[in-house]
């Protein structure tokens, strides 16, 4: 199965514009879409597990723990962590390149940082 993303709420918007532009076929759930906003992580963390999703995030503050606390009691759908200061155009290609290149197996219960 492809890799399916759920950008968290503060996620570049022009990242997930880029990527759609480039690739229209990536099944991308944009924060804004189901409204995280406030949403604590794990919450975050629970609603891409059960859909089978690969959380993109800018927070590596928070996220690293509660990934690492999520990941204790059931499996999640993964996690890229983006740092803010990565050129857009750098995460737009690596995000396609994890589409095309990887399964979303591969991404269960696992953790990684853009750029690869």
């Amino acid at each position: 199965m492809k890799v399916r993303f759920l950008a968290d709420a503060n996620f570049n918007r022009k990242i997930i514009a880029g990527v759609l532009r480039r690739e229209a076929r990536i099944n991308f759930l944009s924060g804004a879409e189901v409204d995280l906003t406030g949403i604590p992580d794990l919450q975050v963390l629970a609603l891409a597990a059960s859909e089978g999703r690969v959380v993109l995030t800018h927070d590596v503050r928070t996220m690293v723990s509660a990934f690492a606390e999520f990941t204790s009691t059931g499996p999640s759908g993964g996690v890229l962590l983006v740092a803010q200061n990565v050129p857009v155009g750098p995460v737009v290609n690596a995000l396609i390149r994890i589409w095309e290149e990887s399964s979303a197996e591969e991404w269960k219960n696992r953790i990684g940082w853009i750029p690869l």
